[in-house]
Protein backbone atom coordinates (compact mmCIF):
# COMPACT_ATOMS: atom_id res chain seq x y z
CA UNK A 1 0.00 0.00 0.00
CA UNK A 2 2.77 2.31 0.93
CA UNK A 3 4.61 1.45 -2.24
CA UNK A 4 1.62 2.04 -4.14
CA UNK A 5 1.12 6.01 -2.79
CA UNK A 6 4.86 6.19 -3.35
CA UNK A 7 4.67 5.58 -6.98
CA UNK A 8 1.64 7.63 -7.51
CA UNK A 9 3.71 10.43 -5.79
CA UNK A 10 6.87 10.27 -8.06
CA UNK A 11 4.78 9.83 -11.35
CA UNK A 12 2.91 13.36 -10.39
CA UNK A 13 6.49 14.90 -9.95
CA UNK A 14 6.96 13.93 -12.87
CA UNK A 15 4.31 15.06 -15.31
CA UNK A 16 4.90 18.88 -13.49
CA UNK A 17 6.21 21.63 -15.95
CA UNK A 18 9.13 23.14 -15.26
CA UNK A 19 9.58 26.08 -13.83
CA UNK A 20 10.15 28.93 -15.94
CA UNK A 21 13.59 30.80 -15.44
CA UNK A 22 13.74 34.22 -14.17
CA UNK A 23 14.23 36.79 -17.25
CA UNK A 24 17.79 38.59 -17.53
CA UNK A 25 18.25 41.97 -16.09
CA UNK A 26 18.41 44.86 -18.65
CA UNK A 27 21.73 46.17 -17.80
CA UNK A 28 23.21 42.68 -19.20
CA UNK A 29 20.98 42.93 -22.09
CA UNK A 30 21.81 46.50 -22.88
CA UNK A 31 25.76 48.08 -22.04
CA UNK A 32 25.88 50.89 -20.07
CA UNK A 33 26.45 54.15 -22.41
CA UNK A 34 30.10 54.26 -21.23
CA UNK A 35 30.50 50.92 -22.88
CA UNK A 36 28.99 50.95 -26.13
CA UNK A 37 31.19 52.17 -29.45
CA UNK A 38 29.86 55.45 -30.63
CA UNK A 39 28.38 54.94 -34.66
CA UNK A 40 30.84 56.30 -37.28
CA UNK A 41 30.61 56.26 -41.15
CA UNK A 42 31.85 53.59 -42.89
CA UNK A 43 35.47 54.03 -44.42
CA UNK A 44 35.21 56.76 -47.30
CA UNK A 45 35.71 55.65 -50.99
CA UNK A 46 35.97 57.30 -54.32
CA UNK A 47 32.05 57.18 -54.42
CA UNK A 48 31.74 58.04 -51.09
CA UNK A 49 29.23 61.11 -50.26
CA UNK A 50 30.92 63.75 -47.65
CA UNK A 51 30.23 63.45 -44.01
CA UNK A 52 29.81 66.19 -40.87
CA UNK A 53 29.19 65.61 -37.58
CA UNK A 54 27.65 67.60 -35.40
CA UNK A 55 27.58 69.01 -31.92
CA UNK A 56 24.57 66.93 -30.95
CA UNK A 57 26.29 63.68 -31.94
CA UNK A 58 24.05 63.50 -35.36
CA UNK A 59 26.05 62.50 -38.42
CA UNK A 60 25.06 63.93 -41.88
CA UNK A 61 25.25 62.81 -45.44
CA UNK A 62 25.31 64.43 -48.61
CA UNK A 63 27.77 67.30 -50.15
CA UNK A 64 29.52 70.22 -48.73
CA UNK A 65 28.44 73.24 -51.33
CA UNK A 66 30.86 75.80 -49.45
CA UNK A 67 32.05 77.32 -46.28
CA UNK A 68 32.34 80.59 -45.78
CA UNK A 69 32.33 83.60 -42.94
CA UNK A 70 31.59 80.74 -40.49
CA UNK A 71 28.36 79.31 -42.11
CA UNK A 72 28.29 75.58 -43.91
CA UNK A 73 26.32 74.83 -46.86
CA UNK A 74 25.25 71.01 -47.20
CA UNK A 75 23.28 69.32 -49.22
CA UNK A 76 21.46 66.23 -48.08
CA UNK A 77 19.07 63.83 -50.27
CA UNK A 78 16.72 64.25 -47.62
CA UNK A 79 17.35 67.47 -45.69
CA UNK A 80 17.79 69.64 -48.94
CA UNK A 81 20.46 72.54 -48.49
CA UNK A 82 21.10 72.93 -45.01
CA UNK A 83 23.06 76.43 -43.80
CA UNK A 84 24.82 75.23 -40.64
CA UNK A 85 26.74 77.56 -37.94
CA UNK A 86 30.34 76.36 -38.44
CA UNK A 87 30.95 76.00 -34.47
CA UNK A 88 27.81 73.62 -34.86
CA UNK A 89 29.97 70.94 -37.02
CA UNK A 90 32.40 69.19 -34.68
CA UNK A 91 33.75 66.82 -37.79
CA UNK A 92 34.07 66.46 -41.66
CA UNK A 93 35.10 63.72 -44.15
CA UNK A 94 35.19 64.09 -47.28
CA UNK A 95 36.72 61.70 -50.32
CA UNK A 96 36.89 64.85 -52.84
CA UNK A 97 39.07 67.39 -52.99
CA UNK A 98 38.18 70.54 -50.90
CA UNK A 99 40.11 74.16 -51.55
CA UNK A 100 41.05 75.84 -48.45
CA UNK A 101 41.57 79.31 -47.63
CA UNK A 102 43.70 79.81 -44.75
CA UNK A 103 44.13 83.07 -42.61
CA UNK A 104 47.32 83.52 -43.37
CA UNK A 105 46.45 84.06 -47.25
CA UNK A 106 47.30 80.31 -47.97
CA UNK A 107 45.84 77.58 -50.51
CA UNK A 108 45.31 74.40 -49.40
CA UNK A 109 44.00 71.08 -51.50
CA UNK A 110 43.38 67.47 -50.74
CA UNK A 111 40.61 65.24 -49.08
CA UNK A 112 39.42 66.78 -46.00
CA UNK A 113 39.37 65.77 -42.11
CA UNK A 114 38.28 68.07 -39.37
CA UNK A 115 38.29 66.56 -35.77
CA UNK A 116 37.07 69.02 -33.04
CA UNK A 117 40.37 71.99 -33.60
CA UNK A 118 42.20 69.40 -35.68
CA UNK A 119 42.24 69.69 -39.39
CA UNK A 120 44.04 67.51 -41.80
CA UNK A 121 44.32 67.70 -45.60
CA UNK A 122 45.64 64.92 -47.97
CA UNK A 123 46.86 66.59 -50.96
CA UNK A 124 50.40 66.59 -52.85
CA UNK A 125 51.66 66.28 -49.14
CA UNK A 126 49.67 65.70 -45.79
CA UNK A 127 49.20 68.92 -44.15
CA UNK A 128 48.02 69.67 -40.48
CA UNK A 129 46.71 73.10 -38.61
CA UNK A 130 44.49 74.02 -36.14
CA UNK A 131 40.54 74.61 -36.85
CA UNK A 132 41.01 78.59 -36.39
CA UNK A 133 43.08 79.26 -39.11
CA UNK A 134 40.27 77.97 -41.79
CA UNK A 135 38.56 80.69 -43.57
CA UNK A 136 36.70 78.88 -46.34
CA UNK A 137 35.73 75.18 -47.70
CA UNK A 138 34.88 75.37 -51.90
CA UNK A 139 35.01 72.01 -53.28
CA UNK A 140 37.02 71.43 -56.29
CA UNK A 141 40.45 72.27 -57.07
CA UNK A 142 41.35 75.84 -57.45
CA UNK A 143 39.65 77.37 -60.66
CA UNK A 144 38.92 80.77 -61.98
CA UNK A 145 35.21 80.29 -61.32
CA UNK A 146 35.60 79.44 -57.82
CA UNK A 147 37.41 83.53 -57.32
CA UNK A 148 33.65 85.10 -58.55
CA UNK A 149 31.12 86.02 -56.29
CA UNK A 150 28.59 88.72 -56.72
CA UNK A 151 24.51 90.17 -56.21
CA UNK A 152 22.34 92.35 -58.80
CA UNK A 153 19.84 94.10 -57.44
CA UNK A 154 16.66 95.55 -58.65
CA UNK A 155 13.50 97.47 -57.80
CA UNK A 156 10.78 99.19 -59.55
CA UNK A 157 7.75 101.46 -59.05
CA UNK A 158 4.99 102.31 -61.98
CA UNK A 159 2.17 104.91 -60.50
CA UNK A 160 -0.97 105.03 -63.13
CA UNK A 161 -3.91 107.74 -62.81
CA UNK A 162 -3.91 110.58 -60.71
CA UNK A 163 0.03 110.67 -61.12
CA UNK A 164 2.19 108.99 -63.36
CA UNK A 165 5.29 108.21 -62.16
CA UNK A 166 7.87 105.40 -62.61
CA UNK A 167 11.08 104.64 -60.24
CA UNK A 168 13.75 102.51 -60.87
CA UNK A 169 17.09 101.50 -59.61
CA UNK A 170 19.68 99.14 -59.78
CA UNK A 171 22.04 97.86 -57.79
CA UNK A 172 25.34 95.64 -59.11
CA UNK A 173 28.33 94.02 -57.17
CA UNK A 174 30.83 92.02 -58.30
CA UNK A 175 33.79 90.72 -56.07
CA UNK A 176 36.46 88.35 -57.08
CA UNK A 177 38.53 87.39 -54.19
CA UNK A 178 41.96 85.12 -54.07
CA UNK A 179 44.28 84.43 -51.32
CA UNK A 180 46.63 87.54 -52.87
CA UNK A 181 44.47 89.88 -54.02
CA UNK A 182 40.82 91.63 -54.27
CA UNK A 183 38.89 93.25 -57.20
CA UNK A 184 35.66 95.06 -56.79
CA UNK A 185 33.35 96.88 -59.02
CA UNK A 186 29.99 98.24 -57.43
CA UNK A 187 27.83 99.98 -59.51
CA UNK A 188 24.12 101.83 -58.52
CA UNK A 189 21.87 103.89 -60.69
CA UNK A 190 18.55 105.25 -60.25
CA UNK A 191 15.77 107.12 -62.41
CA UNK A 192 12.75 108.58 -61.53
CA UNK A 193 10.08 110.43 -64.20
CA UNK A 194 6.95 112.09 -63.00
CA UNK A 195 4.21 113.15 -65.99
CA UNK A 196 7.32 112.26 -68.62
CA UNK A 197 9.54 114.61 -66.80
CA UNK A 198 12.78 113.30 -65.05
CA UNK A 199 13.06 114.25 -61.54
CA UNK A 200 15.69 111.97 -60.21
CA UNK A 201 18.42 110.95 -62.94
CA UNK A 202 21.80 109.51 -60.80
CA UNK A 203 24.59 106.68 -61.37
CA UNK A 204 27.59 105.84 -59.69
CA UNK A 205 30.77 103.43 -60.54
CA UNK A 206 33.13 102.44 -58.17
CA UNK A 207 36.33 100.10 -58.73
CA UNK A 208 39.03 98.82 -56.94
CA UNK A 209 42.11 96.50 -56.95
CA UNK A 210 43.46 95.53 -53.45
CA UNK A 211 47.15 93.66 -53.36
CA UNK A 212 47.73 91.70 -49.72
CA UNK A 213 50.98 92.04 -48.34
CA UNK A 214 49.92 90.52 -45.06
CA UNK A 215 47.16 88.85 -43.83
CA UNK A 216 45.77 92.24 -42.98
CA UNK A 217 47.57 94.90 -44.58
CA UNK A 218 46.56 95.90 -47.89
CA UNK A 219 47.95 97.90 -50.77
CA UNK A 220 45.62 99.39 -53.35
CA UNK A 221 47.74 100.48 -56.93
CA UNK A 222 44.44 101.60 -58.48
CA UNK A 223 40.87 102.95 -57.36
CA UNK A 224 38.57 104.74 -58.97
CA UNK A 225 35.14 106.69 -58.71
CA UNK A 226 32.75 107.97 -61.53
CA UNK A 227 29.58 109.74 -60.68
CA UNK A 228 27.34 111.55 -62.83
CA UNK A 229 23.74 112.65 -61.39
CA UNK A 230 21.86 115.46 -63.59
CA UNK A 231 19.83 117.30 -60.26
CA UNK A 232 23.19 117.89 -58.82
CA UNK A 233 24.42 119.54 -61.85
CA UNK A 234 27.30 116.94 -62.16
CA UNK A 235 27.99 115.91 -65.81
CA UNK A 236 30.58 113.52 -64.97
CA UNK A 237 32.99 113.38 -61.61
CA UNK A 238 35.87 111.20 -61.98
CA UNK A 239 38.50 110.00 -59.37
CA UNK A 240 41.05 107.86 -59.79
CA UNK A 241 44.06 107.32 -57.16
CA UNK A 242 46.23 104.72 -55.01
CA UNK A 243 46.27 104.09 -51.42
CA UNK A 244 46.70 101.52 -48.75
CA UNK A 245 43.65 100.01 -46.64
CA UNK A 246 43.74 97.50 -42.79
CA UNK A 247 41.25 94.70 -41.88
CA UNK A 248 40.69 95.93 -38.46
CA UNK A 249 38.57 93.17 -37.79
CA UNK A 250 38.18 89.71 -40.58
CA UNK A 251 36.33 86.86 -38.63
CA UNK A 252 33.83 85.39 -40.58
CA UNK A 253 29.92 87.48 -39.58
CA UNK A 254 32.15 90.54 -39.46
CA UNK A 255 34.79 92.41 -42.09
CA UNK A 256 35.81 95.75 -41.51
CA UNK A 257 38.03 97.79 -43.68
CA UNK A 258 39.51 101.27 -43.50
CA UNK A 259 41.32 102.62 -46.10
CA UNK A 260 43.35 105.84 -47.15
CA UNK A 261 44.86 107.58 -50.45
CA UNK A 262 46.02 110.19 -52.62
CA UNK A 263 44.11 110.94 -56.00
CA UNK A 264 43.16 113.24 -58.92
CA UNK A 265 39.63 114.66 -59.34
CA UNK A 266 37.84 116.12 -62.85
CA UNK A 267 34.73 117.59 -62.40
CA UNK A 268 32.72 118.51 -65.36
CA UNK A 269 29.20 120.42 -64.74
CA UNK A 270 26.10 120.03 -66.78
CA UNK A 271 25.70 123.36 -67.37
CA UNK A 272 27.16 126.69 -65.27
CA UNK A 273 26.70 130.39 -65.60
CA UNK A 274 27.90 132.84 -68.16
CA UNK A 275 31.69 133.53 -67.68
CA UNK A 276 31.88 130.07 -65.19
CA UNK A 277 33.94 127.22 -65.79
CA UNK A 278 32.58 124.21 -67.04
CA UNK A 279 35.23 122.36 -65.21
CA UNK A 280 37.93 121.82 -62.44
CA UNK A 281 40.34 119.65 -61.53
CA UNK A 282 42.16 118.83 -58.21
CA UNK A 283 44.14 116.81 -56.27
CA UNK A 284 42.29 115.02 -53.28
CA UNK A 285 43.10 113.17 -50.26
CA UNK A 286 40.45 110.03 -50.16
CA UNK A 287 39.45 108.23 -47.57
CA UNK A 288 37.14 104.59 -46.69
CA UNK A 289 35.56 102.53 -44.69
CA UNK A 290 33.48 99.41 -45.01
CA UNK A 291 31.42 96.98 -42.71
CA UNK A 292 30.09 93.72 -43.38
CA UNK A 293 28.02 92.01 -40.56
CA UNK A 294 25.86 88.49 -40.23
CA UNK A 295 23.16 89.93 -37.59
CA UNK A 296 21.80 87.23 -37.76
CA UNK A 297 21.39 84.04 -39.89
CA UNK A 298 18.94 85.63 -41.99
CA UNK A 299 19.93 89.33 -42.23
CA UNK A 300 22.99 90.61 -43.30
CA UNK A 301 24.65 94.32 -42.73
CA UNK A 302 26.43 96.20 -45.49
CA UNK A 303 28.06 99.94 -44.91
CA UNK A 304 30.04 102.02 -46.98
CA UNK A 305 31.49 105.31 -46.35
CA UNK A 306 33.99 107.82 -48.32
CA UNK A 307 35.25 111.15 -48.72
CA UNK A 308 37.18 113.01 -51.04
CA UNK A 309 38.44 116.47 -49.58
CA UNK A 310 39.76 118.49 -52.39
CA UNK A 311 43.06 119.97 -51.94
CA UNK A 312 41.20 122.90 -53.97
CA UNK A 313 38.43 125.70 -52.14
CA UNK A 314 36.59 125.98 -55.37
CA UNK A 315 35.63 122.11 -55.28
CA UNK A 316 35.78 121.37 -51.13
CA UNK A 317 34.57 118.29 -49.63
CA UNK A 318 32.14 115.28 -51.50
CA UNK A 319 31.22 112.64 -49.44
CA UNK A 320 29.24 109.11 -49.85
CA UNK A 321 27.34 107.02 -47.47
CA UNK A 322 25.58 104.25 -47.89
CA UNK A 323 23.81 101.44 -45.81
CA UNK A 324 21.96 98.40 -47.04
CA UNK A 325 20.07 95.73 -44.73
CA UNK A 326 19.86 92.13 -46.49
CA UNK A 327 17.46 89.45 -45.58
CA UNK A 328 17.06 86.11 -46.71
CA UNK A 329 13.94 84.91 -48.17
CA UNK A 330 14.84 82.09 -50.57
CA UNK A 331 18.24 80.36 -51.07
CA UNK A 332 19.78 83.28 -53.26
CA UNK A 333 16.92 85.83 -53.34
CA UNK A 334 17.13 88.65 -50.62
CA UNK A 335 15.21 91.70 -49.99
CA UNK A 336 17.21 94.22 -49.65
CA UNK A 337 16.78 98.38 -48.36
CA UNK A 338 19.47 100.42 -48.44
CA UNK A 339 19.44 103.83 -47.44
CA UNK A 340 21.98 106.48 -49.64
CA UNK A 341 22.94 109.97 -48.75
CA UNK A 342 25.23 111.84 -51.45
CA UNK A 343 27.05 115.09 -50.04
CA UNK A 344 28.65 117.99 -52.44
CA UNK A 345 30.88 120.49 -50.94
CA UNK A 346 30.62 123.22 -53.12
CA UNK A 347 27.52 122.67 -55.55
CA UNK A 348 27.67 124.74 -58.68
CA UNK A 349 25.16 126.84 -60.36
CA UNK A 350 23.42 125.99 -63.28
CA UNK A 351 22.98 128.33 -66.49
CA UNK A 352 19.35 128.90 -65.12
CA UNK A 353 20.73 130.35 -62.03
CA UNK A 354 19.72 126.76 -59.77
CA UNK A 355 21.87 126.40 -57.26
CA UNK A 356 21.41 122.72 -56.20
CA UNK A 357 21.18 121.26 -52.18
CA UNK A 358 24.37 119.50 -51.18
CA UNK A 359 22.44 116.79 -49.77
CA UNK A 360 20.50 113.75 -51.62
CA UNK A 361 18.99 110.76 -49.67
CA UNK A 362 17.62 108.03 -51.08
CA UNK A 363 16.02 105.08 -49.65
CA UNK A 364 15.97 102.05 -52.05
CA UNK A 365 14.34 98.83 -51.73
CA UNK A 366 13.87 95.60 -53.84
CA UNK A 367 15.12 92.19 -54.88
CA UNK A 368 18.75 90.82 -54.92
CA UNK A 369 20.32 87.74 -56.23
CA UNK A 370 23.26 86.59 -55.55
CA UNK A 371 25.62 84.35 -57.60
Amino acid sequence: MLLAAACTLAAACKSKPPATPAPAPLEVLIPAAQDRVPWEPPEPDESADDWIRLTSGEWLRGDIEVMRRDKLEFDSEELDTLILDWDDVVEVRTTRSMTLGLSNRRVVTGTLLVKGDDVGVRGAEVVYFHRNELLSIIPGTPSELNYWSGKIGISTTMRRGNTNQTDGAADLRVLRRSPESRTELKYNGTLTRVEGMETSNAHRLDGRWDRFLSHRFFVTPLFFEATQDRFQNIYLRFTPGSGVGYQLVDRGTLEWDVDAGLGYQLIRYDSVEPGEPTRQESAAALLGTSLSADVTEKVEVLFDYRVQAAFSGDVGTNQHAKLTISVDLLSDLDLDVSFIWDHVGKPVTDANGVTPSPDDYRIQAGFGWSF
